[in-house]
């Protein structure tokens, strides 16, 4: 299958050991019992081009591995999962494979063990033309991750955009948090994000690492908590800097709250692209909800998010429906342990949704809600209507009261 999707960047290896519900820290010098030990490749690269395969969408994979035995797992297993070689998974001499061990114990928030290894070389400037060929989309991932991507602030990396959209590519991004107590937490990202956002069409960070690079922000609302209706005011203060920056299409990860989307005037949205977007992506503003799952394990979420919306824009599908399905993707992604095994492919996904599948509650948002599909159109969106105003004074028509929106036990898609 020829690729439709480039996906570049971050590339490493995940380990997920198990713990019995009933584990402890062992002692310095003790032996703590665990279940068995998970091992996929992980990053960006591997989890949205996971993803993407499991939707039905052929990718090629770009990224860098060490020459250890780590190395040689995770190419041998991407290889496998893609039926063929990939070309685009180098080796670097003389350098250890990245990885990240994943601590979730039962009752505790995740916690993470990073080893950066080959990601230090990597830059998509260095990326063979020939790999660059086909597909209609190029994503690149977790730049934060990626030290040579950020230490010249941005400079190469909106170089290498501004050239795939000149070859007609429609170009995305999406973030990594930076660790505020390494360099990459000390770098200055909004410099970084307005030298590179001109050459984005379509920028898909997590709130919480959107709200870390940009914490300087005059005006910028300092919130924990999303609530109704304050909180989509703060979410359309993060989009309308994105916007002024030139961004195209800005979505937001929510985390169990769902996905927030804006998108640019339609006289400004990309054009001569290899993906054509039809006019009504145009001056849009909507808030999909997280679909209600027991989740197994939230890592690659995210990704898994940015897969479902990337194969919604392939499939020339609308702005509702295709939130709708990242945020669905999303939801099946943390029904696994692993990033990709729980993700369905794009017509079964879309089927399950079709048939009920139960959204995480909401109260107090005051935006439009389509009541069949449960998307929000915000004040700000070109489809958004008032309530009769006849009437009412032009009082926006509220969502159901007998639903709330606060922390619940669905996906997270941060």
């Amino acid at each position: 299958m020829v690729p439709e999707v480039i996906v570049a960047g971050h590339l490493c290896a995940d380990l997920f050991p198990s713990f019995p519900p009933d584990g402890k820290n062992p002692e310095p010098g003790q032996t703590a019992e665990v279940g068995p030990a998970g091992l996929w490749p992980g990053g960006a690269v591997a989890n949205v081009g996971g993803a993407l395969r499991r939707l039905g969408i052929a990718a090629e994979l770009i990224g860098l591995v060490g020459d250890d035995a780590l190395g040689d797992l995770v190419t041998v297993l991407l290889s496998r999962h893609a039926g063929r070689p990939l070309p685009g998974i180098r080796v670097a001499p003389g350098e250890t494979t990245s990885y990240t061990l994943i601590l979730a114990r039962p009752g505790q928030d995740r916690a993470f063990l990073h080893h950066l290894g080959a990601n230090h070389k990597f830059h998509p400037a260095e990326i063979d033309p020939a790999l660059l060929r086909e597909g209609r989309i190029v994503h690149f991932g977790y730049p934060p991750l990626l030290p040579r991507v950020y230490q010249d602030g941005g400079r190469r990396l909106a170089e290498w955009f501004e050239s795939l959209r000149e070859r007609g590519f429609l170009t995305s991004l999406d973030l990594a948090f930076p660790d505020p107590a390494a360099e990459s937490g000390r770098a200055d990202w909004r410099a970084f994000l307005e030298r590179v956002l001109p050459h984005v069409d379509l920028f898909f960070p997590s709130r919480g690492e959107l709200e870390f690079m940009l914490r300087e922000l005059p005006g910028l609302r300092k919130t924990r908590q999303l609530e109704m209706p304050a909180g989509l005011e703060h979410l359309s203060t993060l989009a309308r800097w994105a916007l002024d920056s030139g961004v195209r299409l800005f979505a937001l990860k929510l985390g169990s709250q769902g996905i927030y989307l804006r998108t640019a005037p339609t006289e400004a949205l990309p054009a001569n692209l290899r993906l054509k977007l039809d006019s009504c992506w145009g001056n849009r503003e909507a808030w999909a909800p997280a679909f209600q799952v027991s989740p197994m394990g939230t890592t690659g979420a995210g990704d898994a998010a940015v897969a479902g919306l990337l194969a919604g824009l392939l499939r020339g599908s609308s702005p509702e429906e295709t939130i709708d399905l990242a945020t669905a993707v999303a939801a099946c992604s943390v029904e696994a342990t692993d990033p990709t095994s729980g993700i369905l492919s794009v017509a079964e996904t879309i089927r399950r949704v079709k048939e009920g599948w139960a959204r995480a509650p909401v109260r107090n948002c005051t935006w439009h809600q389509d009541r069949s599909s449960g998307i929000f159109l915000g004040p700000r969106d070109a489809r958004f209507r008032p309530y009769d105003c006849s009437g009412d004074g032009g009082r926006v028509k509220p969502a159901d009261p007998s639903i709330h929106l606060g922390p619940v036990s669905g996906t997270h898609v941060s």
